[in-house]
């Protein structure tokens, strides 16, 4: 976890923030109107997606979700493809999406995944690779600080 400190350090990612204060919903939510990924980027990497929301660390697993979202992991998380407390949400997309995005830390680097919903009704979701590592999401997403969008 040290090089993912060491990364988002360095990235217009939102500072830490205790976790059960106003501040983590704050950072979270300002991103509706104030956002910190440009939406044209989102939407180049991921089509139908508009707005994405960084989650301040310390970022949960999607285990530690489950204890109190058991419902909706259950039935949407596509779990078998994952190992939920080897699975770290960073981001989640705007309101309604129920969508998130993961750092998958049973490979190293460990990939971003986005939970990704099927085109037709009734068919499961799937994680799908957005970015080899976190380093490669922090480019494609133009964080970097003193990049010509990062500061």
């Amino acid at each position: 976890m040290a090089d993912l400190e060491t990364t988002l350090a360095k990235t217009r990612w939102p500072a830490p923030a205790a976790r059960a204060s106003r501040s983590w919903e704050s950072a979270v939510n300002l991103q509706h109107t104030s956002p910190i990924v440009d939406p044209s980027l989102v939407e180049r990497l991921i089509p139908d997606e508009r707005l994405l929301l960084l989650h301040p660390p310390p970022f949960r697993t999607v285990a530690e979700y489950q204890t109190y979202e058991g419902d909706f992991w259950t039935e949407h998380g596509a779990l078998a493809e994952i190992d939920s407390a080897e699975a770290l949400v960073v981001a989640e997309f705007e309101l309604g999406s129920d969508s998130v995005v993961i750092l998958d830390y049973r490979f190293d680097p460990a990939p971003a995944l986005q939970l990704k919903y099927p085109e037709r009704w009734g068919e499961p979701n799937h994680w799908v690779q957005i970015a080899g590592s976190i380093d490669q999401l922090v480019e494609l997403l133009d964080l970097r600080l003193g990049t010509s969008s990062g500061d």
